[in-house]
């Protein structure tokens, strides 16, 4: 893995091993590794990894209904949001029952007149999350991520934010898989 200025180490599917210029790694609840050794600046990785079967997909079932504490915490919302936002929330969701109809209406209005770019500036003195949706429409990743998590939890759906790694590059020589920062992705 390129180097990069964090904590936390990056995967691509199952570590089987991990080595690195840190001397202590843990694994936290939500199963992110973090190195554990206080060393400040970049980290060289290298994962040993089961990536598993590429060609296959499996649909997994959750054993159980989901604990309620558990999605109380994907349904919190920031204390000063906007009406307009949970007006729009509302407005995109009106007449559809189920959450994949709600999150798809939510997802299509990002479709129609939103662009994305790197280069941002915030123009106004909206908040951030209302200058974006209703203003700019134009940002990076984290700004739809951010915008459809809490269109979504306004819809009454429990969602959250994911930060990673989208795409690798298969080093053919050295038969292993490159992840660059250029390939982070909300």
């Amino acid at each position: 893995m390129e180097t990069i200025d964090t904590d936390i180490l990056f995967t691509h599917g199952a570590p089987l091993s991990v080595n690195g210029n840190f001397n202590e790694i843990s694994l936290d609840q939500n199963f992110v590794l973090r190195a554990k050794d206080g060393q400040v600046g970049q980290k060289k990785i290298l994962f040993v990894s089961n990536i598993g079967h590429t060609d296959r997909n499996w649909n997994i079932v959750s054993p159980g209904p989901p604990d309620p504490a558990f999605l109380d915490k994907y349904l919190d919302l920031p204390e000063t949001l906007s009406f307009q936002i949970s007006q729009l929330a509302s407005d995109l969701t009106r007449s559809l029952l189920s959450p994949t109809d709600k999150a798809d209406a939510i997802l299509n209005y990002f479709r129609a007149g939103f662009e994305y770019s790197l280069e941002m500036a915030n123009d106004s003195d909206m908040p951030g999350i209302d200058e974006f949706i209703f203003q700019r429409k134009k940002g990076h990743c984290e700004y739809f991520a951010s915008a459809m998590v809490i269109l979504l939890r306004s819809a009454g759906i429990p969602a959250r934010i994911i930060n990673g790694f989208a795409g690798t590059e298969w080093n053919e020589m050295g038969n292993y898989m490159i992840v660059r920062q250029s390939h982070a992705h909300s």
